[in-house]
């Protein structure tokens, strides 16, 4: 069963999508754009979700279920900013050709990847395992979560992870 989104800032206008995309050098798919110009933000329920990790990757150990805390929105205000997470808060943090979404419950940062091997796939950034400084971000640190924004809200999202 479809998650349900509670609390988004409302809908958005084109212009305002095709803006954030200009600022972030991206173009957002065709399910994320959609939730952008219908709900834009808000939170999930249900909010719990799976990882999955490669074989060796260290977070697999520790980090096998998480919740979605909300989805950040194209706004003005400085919390929750979609922009503002991108092109400041987490600006060479995150691996190339990925975008943070949202936070979970304890910071680490779903991703929308754009761009490369992992075009269109959802994504989970463990934040204490992040590259050193000088490190070049890669994906050590970043388990699968779905194939698309449309199968995590549809499909992933569940109370009993």
């Amino acid at each position: 069963m479809p998650a349900v989104i509670h609390g988004g800032a409302g809908p958005v206008a084109e212009a305002g999508v095709q803006a954030a995309e200009q600022i972030l050098g991206v173009r957002f798919p065709p399910d994320y754009r959609a939730f952008l110009l219908s709900l834009n933000g808000g939170r999930p329920q249900p909010e719990g979700f799976k990882i999955e990790w490669a074989p060796g990757q260290a977070c697999g150990e520790d980090w096998r279920t998480t919740a979605m805390s909300w989805f950040y929105c194209i706004t003005e205000e400085r919390i929750g900013n979609l922009v503002r997470s991108n092109r400041v808060t987490f600006e060479g943090r995150l691996p190339r050709g990925t975008l943070t979404i949202g936070p979970d419950a304890f910071g680490n940062q779903l991703l929308l990847a754009f761009d490369g091997p992992y075009a269109g796939k959802v994504l989970l950034w463990i934040k204490d395992h992040e590259a050193s400084d000088g490190e070049t971000p890669g994906y050590d640190n970043v388990g699968f979560v779905a194939d698309s924004f449309a199968d995590f809200i549809q499909n992933r999202l569940t109370d009993k992870p």
